[in-house]
C-alpha cells in the first residue's frame, strides 16, 4: 500500500507517484500455506516500475498440473480494509553517531493503545545484522505509538526488517515490512 498521497511527498511532475493506486489482493479459496514474495527489479532508470509481488506456495505444483485458487482484487487510493489493528504513519531512518541505524516507525492512535504503553509488546525481525528490541514511545503530534530500534548490519549488505506491536499476544498494528540496502 502506498500511503503517501500529497505532492510534495515525491515532488514528480510527469510520473505522478502521488496518484498511483494500491491494488489489495483478498485471497479466497485453495491457497492453503506459502508466503508472498516481494521483488525489486535493478533498474538503471527512475522511470521504469521496478517491485513486483508474487505468490509462492509452500509445496511445490508438480508438472503437467494445475491448481485453482480464487481472490478478489481491489483498486484504489486506500482499498484496504480496516482491520482494526493501528495502521503504519511513518517511517524514518538515520545512522546514530554511535553507530548502527535507527529506524523509528510511527503508529496511528485507537482505542486499544493503552495509558502505559510498556504494556504493549514489541516485534522486531531482521533477515541479516542484528536488531535491538527497540522502545514504544508516545509521539505527541500523532498521539499514537512510536516503535524505535536500532540496527547493526555487519558484513550484511542487504536486510529485510518485519515489525509489529502487540497487546496480550494479539496484534496490535499491522505488519510493518521494510527493506534495506547498502
Amino acid at each position: 500500500m502506498q500511503r503517501a498521497r500529497r505532492f510534495d511527498q515525491f515532488n514528480d511532475l510527469e510520473a505522478l507517484y502521488h496518484r498511483r493506486p494500491c491494488a489489495w489482493i483478498t485471497p479466497g479459496e485453495g491457497w492453503g500455506r506459502g508466503s508472498v514474495a516481494l521483488v525489486e527489479i535493478p533498474t538503471d532508470k527512475e522511470i521504469y516500475d521496478n517491485i513486483v509481488a508474487y505468490w509462492r506456495p509452500a509445496e511445490d505444483i508438480a508438472p503437467g498440473t494445475s491448481r485453482r485458487i480464487t481472490y478478489r482484487l481491489d483498486w484504489g487510493a486506500d482499498p484496504a480494509p480496516h482491520t482494526g489493528t493501528l495502521r503504519v504513519l511513518n517511517t524514518a531512518a538515520g545512522g546514530r553517531p554511535e553507530g548502527g541505524r535507527i529506524f523509528t516507525i510511527d503508529f496511528e492512535n485507537g482505542p486499544d493503545v493503552p495509558d502505559d504503553l510498556s504494556q504493549i509488546e514489541k516485534l522486531v525481525r531482521t533477515s541479516a545484522g542484528e536488531v535491538t528490541e527497540g522502545i514504544v514511545q508516545r509521539n505527541p503530534q500523532t498521539g499514537g505509538p512510536r516503535l524505535a530500534f536500532t540496527f547493526h548490519a555487519g558484513d550484511a549488505t542487504w536486510a529485510e526488517f518485519r515489525a509489529q506491536l502487540r497487546l496480550g499476544g494479539k496484534a496490535l498494528s499491522e505488519v510493518w515490512l521494510y527493506r534495506w540496502t547498502t
